[in-house]
């Protein structure tokens, strides 16, 4: 009865979800006068010259990265599968890959220039990593 429960609530919140996103892309699509609001309260939010805002805002922009978010869906499919959870990896994969589809066909239809702001905070993608295996080390149960 439970799952029932379940499913039902998250049917209405995908629903919901679902509805709210199409209204904004087409308000994003069709220029409506409170996104242009929308913008500047936020850029006005996080246009400053804030030190400690700067430095958490420059971290943040390098891990959502597109190469970054691949790099930690990699990461989680691979341990899916180790842990023998098929169907949670290929899962995992449709909606990274789905969401990035869909993030680039919308980034194309609507062509919308980004706000004309000084950017304080620049996109970088930097990464040092070693991965060392060691198979006695990495037992799964």
């Amino acid at each position: 009865m439970k799952e029932k429960n379940y499913l039902t609530c998250f049917s209405i919140l995908a629903i919901i979800s679902s509805a709210f996103y199409a209204f904004w892309a087409f308000s994003v699509a069709y220029q409506a006068s409170f996104i242009k609001g929308f913008d500047k309260l936020f850029i006005n939010l996080i246009a400053n010259q804030n030190k400690t805002e700067l430095f958490i805002l420059k971290h943040l922009t390098v891990l959502a990265n597109t190469p970054v978010v691949i790099g930690y869906t990699v990461v989680l499919v691979i341990f899916l599968l180790l842990k023998r959870k098929y169907a949670l990896a290929g899962f995992s994969t449709f909606v990274m890959a789905l969401a990035n589809g869909n993030n680039w066909l919308l980034k194309h239809i609507v062509q919308r220039p980004r706000p004309a702001v000084s950017h304080l905070v620049k996109a970088q993608l930097v990464i040092h990593f070693q991965v060392v295996i060691q198979p006695e080390v990495c037992q799964f149960a």
